[in-house]
């Protein structure tokens, strides 16, 4: 075969007829494109050819949505304030007790460091006398009963996150990345819940003072750096003042 018939074929006839095909001028249609580039052998001097998308096609981004699994586990989280099961006073199981505590408005306060601020005094119809501080360091809801000179308070926090029972703000469980707090262990928190709150009051003036003691729960910590982990819990005993006093008088309205 002649030369010049070598050189009126494709590339590779020309390559068949022996010619070299850098001699070839190039094509002015270029050839269409490939979802992939073709893969040669190997050598020392050269690197491998990977696949490459298509023009126009999207590479596939990571989900951002959470797996379901974990939106479970952060859902059984946050539900531990409502569902755990709270104290019950045993003296509910008996007759009612009577109470030196009339119902009413009071003021109240848990812990010297806060100010008095309002409560109630309830009477159910069983006969059965309940104090409710819901805004204080602790808000509680129990019932309140003579005994001796005194009164005792039988009863539980009243809220769903209470101060000690919880290590992070709820948006931390919902969002962990935003906080630096790690969450107390499940467990600890159902056990703070579900520990009765008893407070013994004596008469002081008009008001009716006490202490009440409480636990705060933390998570227990062991190994170091990269390797520290929670394996627990631990409590910490406080004494916290309790008083109860009567609500002020209403102003009378100005005379005209």
């Amino acid at each position: 075969m002649s030369a010049r018939v070598c050189a009126l074929l494709s590339v590779a006839s020309l390559i068949a007829c022996g010619g070299p095909a850098a001699d070839v001028p190039p094509s002015s249609s270029p050839a269409a494109p490939s979802s992939t580039v073709e893969v040669t052998a190997p050598s020392s001097s050269a690197s491998v050819a990977e696949p490459v998308a298509d023009a126009g096609v999207e590479a596939a981004r990571p989900s951002s949505k959470p797996e379901p699994s974990a939106v479970a586990e952060t859902e059984q989280k946050l539900a531990i304030g409502r569902t755990a099961p709270r104290h019950h006073a045993k003296v509910l199981d008996g007759a009612p007790r009577p109470s030196k505590l009339a119902p009413g408005n009071y003021m109240c306060r848990i812990d010297a460091m806060y100010k008095l601020r309002p409560c109630t005094v309830t009477r159910d119809e069983r006969g059965f006398t309940w104090l409710e501080t819901p805004d204080s360091l602790l808000g509680l809801k129990g019932v309140i009963y003579d005994e001796g000179g005194g009164l005792v308070f039988d009863g539980t926090t009243a809220e769903e996150r209470p101060f000690g029972c919880f290590s992070c703000q709820e948006h931390c469980t919902t969002d962990p990345a935003s906080c630096a707090c790690v969450e107390l262990l499940p467990d600890a928190s159902r056990e703070c819940l579900a520990r009765p709150i008893v407070a013994r009051l004596t008469k002081k003036g008009s008001s009716w003072v006490g202490s009440l003691p409480y636990k705060t729960y933390y998570n227990h910590y062991e190994g170091e750096g990269a390797a520290r982990h929670v394996t627990s819990w631990d409590t910490k005993d406080h004494t916290f003042l309790v008083e109860v006093a009567p609500a002020p008088a209403a102003k009378k309205p100005a005379r005209p």
